[in-house]
């Protein structure tokens, strides 16, 4: 029997069921279904929103998936892909079609980049009709697009090798049967040979149907990639995967000299001047006591924060400010993935004599009085609204910085000279020595 032909039969099942439904003596009956879930491993890309016959039924960002909705069986679906810049509903494919069998699932995953996009389809058979006991199934797909050299995989459990194969970008597996247990995976460059990715230990459990998806990295280390358990709810990173890390001090502490810090009394970063930012430096995974001190004087502690958390795959930031005998340090995680249809401003408040600051990001010839904040209540380092994110586009703009609630200016108007595709960060802070007027510290993209 054709597609067509089946799937026509179902669209009218379907309308008999609904008329019938009701009537006395009617037994109900399961509809039809098919099963539909989708993953965005677009690097450089937006939100996306995902549409199905004209209709939304998802909107994913980068290292997402979707639950699993219900769609008709056997019919062409027109699988869509979009997304919106400047207030414009930009396509990126169209009409795509899709066909998934009766209680088959298909997991469609978006990958390459927007300037040259690519659906990865995965459909699979209903999964009691592939279950066996005691077992369960896993595939594994390369959709990473910036690093789109052959990977080799090896599936281990405890020394036993289960599975070895290497995949080119947009392949995938077979669903593979493997018993539950404890396991390791591993990613490794088919060129040199050398580890790109490790999992670390992880369980599965028998029963279930397994999706892991290698995708683009944005964090340190030279693998670029990591793998993203994808679920029926959502897509996860693996709890102990081995990832570096890196860390950059910024020195906002208007009067001090240069500084020491220290990362569990070892000597990390020396002789930073007020108003500098290191490069990102190595360090390990974990919790640490991190401790300031004046340049080449170890015997004086100016500031301490124990149990200072570094998280795998991450870069971050440690902010130094202080006035006195007064001072802080405030560690955040800081995201570095590129997306090229805007950029990313973060602002830091640092300025130890100003408690809350409104940040003004205007279209050139604005004024302050005419204008709303961009960033609001940023306030006093440490605390969770020190340092905050904005997403802008391409252009130029003039900053300025009042008091919270307050329209009189402090600093600027500033012109700022932005492109899409950017990280853009500033730390605001006193002036050397303590006090007015405050400054801007310009960092990452802006230099």
């Amino acid at each position: 029997m054709s597609r067509l032909f089946r799937g026509t039969l179902v669209a009218v099942f379907v309308l008999l069921l609904t008329a019938c439904g009701k009537d006395e003596g009617f037994t109900s009956l399961s509809i039809p279904a098919a099963f539909l879930r989708v993953a965005n491993a677009m690097p450089d890309s937006p939100q996306l929103n995902v549409l199905v016959n004209g209709r939304l039924v998802q909107r994913v960002n980068f290292g997402q998936s979707s639950t699993f909705i219900e769609v008709l069986p056997d019919l062409s679906l027109r699988f869509t892909v979009n997304y919106v810049q400047g207030g414009e509903v930009i396509p990126l494919i169209t009409d795509e079609p899709l066909i998934i069998g009766i209680d088959h699932d298909a997991t469609v995953i978006i990958a390459g980049t927007l300037a040259n996009p690519r659906l990865v389809k995965l459909v699979n058979p209903p999964i009691g009709s592939t279950a066996v006991q005691d077992q369960l199934e896993v595939q594994i797909a390369h959709v990473a697009a910036l690093s789109t050299e052959p990977v080799q995989f090896e599936l281990k459990k405890g020394a036993e090798l289960v599975q070895d194969m290497t995949l080119d970008f947009g392949e995938f597996t077979d669903l593979t049967q493997i018993t539950g247990g404890d396991y390791t995976l591993t990613a490794r460059s088919i060129e040199s040979g050398s580890i790109l990715w490790e999992s670390g230990d992880f369980s599965l459990a028998a029963g279930v149907r397994g999706l892991f998806i290698l995708v683009d990295h944005f964090g340190p280390g030279d693998g670029g990639i990591q793998m993203l358990s994808v679920g029926e709810q959502f897509s996860s990173r693996f709890a102990n995967e081995n990832l570096p890390a890196a860390v950059r001090i910024a020195n906002m502490t208007p009067d001090r000299g240069p500084l020491d810090v220290y990362v569990d009394d070892v000597l990390f970063a020396e002789n930073l001047a007020f108003g500098s930012v290191t490069d990102y430096l190595d360090i390990p995974v974990g919790e640490f006591d991190l401790s300031v001190k004046p340049f080449g004087d170890a015997s004086i502690t100016i500031s301490e924060n124990a149990d200072v958390a570094i998280s795998s795959g991450n870069f971050h930031t440690i902010a130094l400010t202080g006035l006195a005998d007064v001072n802080n340090s405030q560690l955040y995680v800081d995201n570095t993935r590129r997306v090229s249809t805007r950029l990313l401003l973060s602002a830091t408040n640092t300025a130890p004599s100003f408690t809350n600051f409104d940040l003004y990001v205007m279209a050139q010839g604005s004024t302050v009085d005419t204008s709303s904040p961009r960033l609001v209540g940023l306030t006093q380092l440490p605390s969770t609204n020190s340092s905050l994110t904005l997403t802008l586009e391409a252009g130029s703009y003039d900053l300025a910085i009042t008091a919270n609630g307050n329209k009189d200016i402090l600093h600027g108007p500033t012109r700022i000279d932005v492109s899409n595709g950017g990280l853009y960060s500033l730390f605001i802070t006193d002036s050397f020595g303590g006090g007015e007027p405050i400054e801007i510290v310009f960092a990452d993209d802006f230099n």
